[in-house]
């Protein structure tokens, strides 16, 4: 007789992935990895109170820390905020 067909979601299979890695990591006694925050371009846009345009113009010129997966473009949070720290300061333009 044939095994039975499991049909999911690919969040659901992604959730049993990292259970399985999780009970592996704990049953050899490993520490957990800390949680990495992501967040999307209108997210950073947001927290940093720029356009945008401005967060497309860090990725393709000035080499602003991402993950892109396809056509999704993801962010972790700490690795921008230490990328804009370590820029140095932009001249404003007087009017």
């Amino acid at each position: 007789m044939a095994d039975p067909v499991i049909v999911t979601t690919p969040d659901q299979l992604a959730a049993l992935v990292r259970q399985a890695v999780r009970e592996e990591l704990d049953a050899r006694g490993a520490p957990t990895p800390p949680h990495k925050r992501y967040v999307t371009q209108r997210e950073l846009s947001t927290r940093f109170a720029v356009s945008r345009t401005t967060v497309h113009n860090w990725v393709k010129q000035e080499g602003c820390p991402h993950i892109l997966h396809g056509a999704v473009l993801r962010f972790d949070l700490e690795a921008v905020e230490a990328w804009l720290r370590a820029r140095p300061p932009k001249l404003q333009r007087v009017k």
